[in-house]
Parts: structure tokens; sequence; C-alpha cells
């Protein structure tokens, strides 16, 4: 997995970025820590500082999921267009590939071209009108890389179409995020302009219906450390995972807000993080949290966790 999804990083020396202050109380501070609470489904009473996704209220602690996991790795959940089924990238076969869960437990390898024999597939991102992008390999001058492509839901299955190429290169470009609204998408590469090792990238949808090409999320959302599984859960509200930050231990799991045309300073979602590796967290329409970690409890490897704002 490590190749592929490049979530393979060191859990010490956490370097926490000068400058980034996620527990400021100024006006500011605490608009965003509001935008950010009721993005994740938290009461406001009783808490107004920017700790908001660090709540102290009594939850429910994550579980793993029932049926889905296996003794190898699996992660990137997302919602299918049922709305009820999700779909998730498992190791399961020896090779990355895209399976569904259905909402009675059910688990499938989803049908289509995308699922192509022993070659890698994942990390599929869906648009409410069936369109979306995933991550596969492509063959540079010297050796194949991770790269971004665009992928079609039908009744059948997914089925894997052109690449994004504005997004690729030599190097290392994926686990990529549209907003619901198609508006931006998001995702990580290790390409030259970053800041140190996998870096948030963005690309805006211009007017006529083409991608801008690739600009730097910035600093607020990006370290000289990994930077993975960048989530939109709306076009301005953004779920990512990164070592770099001084979290709990390993990848945590953060979240931003877009205002004023910058991406707030990102705020730990303490309620999902331990001391092990956590990444891909998503909000599902059931409004519960999917994330992928390998803490102890699971089947082995990476394993997709639920968490549920009470």
């Amino acid at each position: 997995m490590c190749a592929f999804s490049c979530r393979c990083t060191s859990s010490s020396g956490h370097r926490k970025r000068v400058g980034s202050d996620v527990t400021s109380t100024s006006a500011p501070a605490r608009r965003v820590a509001s935008a950010i609470a009721l993005a994740l489904g938290l009461s406001m009473f009783g808490r107004t500082d920017a700790c908001m996704a660090q709540t102290d209220t009594v939850q429910r602690a994550p579980w793993p999921h029932p049926t889905c996991n296996s003794v190898a790795d699996d992660y990137a959940p997302s919602s299918d267009l049922d709305r009820q089924s999700m779909l998730f990238t498992s190791e399961r076969s020896g090779v990355a590939q895209v399976y569904r869960c259905h909402g009675d437990g059910r688990v499938d390898l989803v049908a289509g071209t995308l699922n192509l024999s022993g070659r890698a597939r994942g990390f599929v991102s869906l648009t409410p009108d069936g369109s979306g992008l995933a991550t596969s390999y492509r063959m540079g001058l010297r050796q194949s890389f991770a790269s971004i492509i665009s992928v079609l839901r039908t009744p059948s299955g997914l089925d894997e179409g052109p690449a994004l190429e504005s997004a690729g290169g030599e190097f290392f470009a994926a686990q990529a995020s549209i907003a619901p609204d198609q508006s931006r998408l998001l995702f990580v590469s290790d390409r030259e302009g970053g800041l140190g090792g996998t870096d948030i990238w963005m690309m805006e949808r211009r007017q006529d219906g083409s991608w801008s090409g690739p600009h730097h999320g910035g600093d607020a959302i990006n370290s000289p450390a990994n930077e993975l599984t960048p989530v939109l859960i709306s076009a301005d509200t953004l779920l990512f995972s990164s070592d770099g930050m001084g979290g709990s231990g390993g990848q945590d799991v953060y979240m931003s807000v877009a205002r004023g045309g910058r991406w707030s300073d990102p705020v730990p979602v303490t309620a999902i993080n331990s001391i092990w590796n956590e990444t891909d967290a998503v909000r599902m329409h059931d409004g519960t949290y999917r994330f992928s970690s390998d803490r102890p409890g699971g089947r082995g490897g990476f394993d997709i966790w639920i968490w549920k704002p009470e």
C-alpha cells in the first residue's frame, strides 16, 4: 500500500508549524470554529473557541466497521450514489481495488473497467451526477507514478475515463477529491513547489467547464512533512490528514474551512485521532464519519472505522 497511497510515514519527529495557533480565541477564529463545529455536527452550546473540533463533550469512541474490513489494508471510504452503500479501496486481493459495502453489510468487488485485473486502482471520489475521480498508476519516462484519472459511475459499475493530464507528471499525484458542486478539486503531490513531502494542491473549475492548472493549497493546510487524503465535504470545508502539525501521533485528521480566499488554520478532530495513524476521513449521508486507521482493534493493517458525533 505504501507506494500507492503514500501513507507510510514515521510517527516520530513531528513539527508544529510556527505561526499557526489553532487555539486562538480571536473573533475570526471563533467564526471559523463555529463553521467547523457546524460542519462536524457538534453542538455550539458552551464552547465558542477554536478548539471546537477538540470537543471535550462525551462522545462515543470510534468503532471498526463490522463487515467491510479484512486482514489486508482497507481505506479510502466514500459514499456511493445510492447514499446507503460505501465505496472503499482494499488490498485483500493482493492489489488495491475498489469494493462496495452494501447497506446490508455485503461486500463485493465493483464491476466495470476501473478494476482491471492486477492493476492498482482506488481513492474514488464521486459527484451527485456519477462523474468523479480516482487514482491509478501511469507509466512515466522511467517508472510508473500514481496519477489521477476520471471515472464514471454507471448502473453496472465504475468505468475508467481519461487521465487528468494537467495534474500529473513525473511525480506522485493521487488521492483526489472533488467538491460536491464540482467547483474545485484537491489532491496530494510531491511535485516541485511544495513545502516538503506530499502537499495538498488545488484546481478550480473555470466558467467554460475546464480545470485550472494546479496551484499549491497554501501553508495553512500544508507542512514540511506529509499531508494526505484531502476530502471536500463541501466546496469550502476540508478534511485531511497530516503528520507535520504536532498531532496525537502518526497521521492525524484535521479540518479547515475556506474563508476570504484562504484556508483557515487546521483544527484537529481529536474524537477521531489517536497515537496511531488516521487518514481518509469523510462524512457520510447518515451523519457518521468514516476513516482509516491502523490502531488496535481492527482486523489487521489499515481498517475502516466509524465515528458518530453526539
